[in-house]
Formats: C-alpha cells, sequence, structure tokens
C-alpha cells in the first residue's frame, strides 16, 4: 500500500487516503484522511519488506532516508538491499527512533561486531528493555562499555588472552562487576585465593569469596587484610585456649 501510494506513513502512525470517484458531490471532491495508529506491541515474526516499499517510505521520510546515509558512515561500507531491510526493520518493526539505532550501530561497530545476526539481537533486546530515547541509549551504552572494560581488566588477572569466555565466565564477571560491585583490584585478591586454597582457576569458589565479601561490605583489598588478620588472631586465641585446657 505504501509503495503504491496508498498509504502514507506519518510521524504518528500511517494515513490511509481515500480518494472519491467520478461524479462525486463536491462536499466529497476533498480527499478523506483516515488515521491508522502504530500498534503497541510487535508481531512476533520479523515481517519481510520490498525496496519498493522501503524506496517509498524513504522517499517521504527524512528520517529513513537518513538512517540509511549515517549507517553507510558508521558501517564502512555500501548497504546492501538486505542490509537495507534489517535497519528498516528496527525502525518500522521494532519502533526504535533513528537516534537510537544510530547509537546501536556506533556500538557494534566501535566493539568490532557488525554482523546481521549481532545487529537484529542486540536491536531485540534493547526493544525489549524499552530503549527508545537517545537519553536511555546512551545511559546503556555507557553501561554495557563500563562492563567491556572490567571484563577486560579480569581477563587480564586471570590471565585469559587467547580464548574467548564462556557464557557461565561471562555471567560471573557481570554479577562481580554489576551486582557485586567489586573492584578489579578485590577480584585479584579473590583469584589469589583461590589459587591458594585450589591449586587453580576455580570461578565458583571465587564466586563464594566475592559474594562473602559484598555480604560483609568489603570493598578494598585493606578490608580483606584487616579481615584476614581478625581471623588469624581469633584462631590463635581458640589454638592457645585449647593449649592451656589440655595441660
Amino acid at each position: 500500500w505504501t509503495s503504491q501510494g496508498e498509504l502514507m506513513r506519518t510521524e504518528n502512525g500511517y494515513e490511509l487516503t481515500v480518494t472519491p470517484k467520478k461524479g462525486s458531490s463536491p462536499k466529497q471532491e476533498k480527499s478523506t484522511t483516515f488515521r491508522v495508529p502504530k500498534a503497541k506491541g510487535r508481531n512476533v515474526t520479523k515481517p519481510s519488506y520490498s525496496m519498493a516499499e522501503i524506496d517509498a517510505v524513504s522517499t517521504n521520510d527524512k528520517h529513513v532516508s537518513g538512517l540509511f546515509y549515517q549507517a553507510e558512515t558508521i558501517l564502512n561500507k555500501i548497504l546492501t538491499p538486505s542490509d537495507m531491510e534489517m535497519l528498516f526493520s528496527f525502525y518500522d518493526w521494532l519502533g526504535l527512533p533513528v537516534e537510537v539505532i544510530m547509537m546501536l550501530l556506533s556500538y557494534a561497530a566501535k566493539r568490532g561486531k557488525t554482523t546481521k545476526r549481532y545487529l537484529e539481537t542486540v536491536a531485540m533486546d534493547w526493544a525489549d528493555k524499552g530503549i527508545d530515547t537517545f537519553e536511555a541509549a546512551e545511559a546503556y551504552v555507557s553501561q554495557l562499555e563500563a562492563v567491556d572494560s572490567a571484563e577486560h581488566q579480569i581477563r587480564g588477572i586471570l590471565g585469559i588472552y587467547e580464548r574467548a569466555l564462556t557464557q557461565t565466565e561471562r555471567k560471573y564477571i557481570k554479577t562481580w562487576c554489576q551486582e557485586l560491585m567489586s573492584p578489579p583490584e578485590l577480584v585479584s585478591v579473590a583469584y589469589d585465593k583461590t589459587v591458594e586454597h585450589t591449586g587453580k582457576l576455580t570461578w565458583s569458589y571465587m564466586n563464594k569469596l566475592l559474594q562473602t565479601w559484598a555480604a560483609e561490605g568489603i570493598t578494598t583489598t585493606e578490608q580483606v587484610k584487616q579481615r584476614d588478620e581478625a581471623f588469624y588472631q581469633a584462631q590463635s586465641v581458640r589454638t592457645n585456649t585449647s593449649d592451656k585446657t589440655r595441660t
């Protein structure tokens, strides 16, 4: 309908223009416009768009044409019809504003992950999370970049350089960084203690240490040191008491 000029996309939805037949009365000579509001949700299945439909919309909607132009700059490539259909689906199907899509593409390009599958997965995730404004996208990207930075630091602490992290490992790191708010230096201490007690990197043991420290309000290496000293002193007192009792 859009490609045939019978349906016009507007900022508030779609306008369907019905032209009256010949011979109608003067009162009917003007076209009547009906508002077709956008649905609040979205179809589970991604719709298929023809290039004729996409071209028709981009001709009348500067936001869409601008989206394609800026996407080529960010992705550093000429968009294929498949690329254009994907980006248009973000705008039309997922309901993401152009500025949010631009933020998404910039984040993906910075990470070097611009495959169609990755972009679609991220776009659907953002739509499900309700990230539909520039401010929300900016805040979320800042959060993601903070996690990426912390993950990079923790990989160095654990000596993991030449392989990708597993989903379970990423989950542990996300928990430490976002939920426990454990700084990298505290993770380093937990790693040292884990190797000391288990002889290897044991993620579950490290996680238990960090969970315990977080529950006790420990956020610095100095607090860990004080905790250890208090533990050893208490243990020493118990040992001396036990020796005197036996004597």
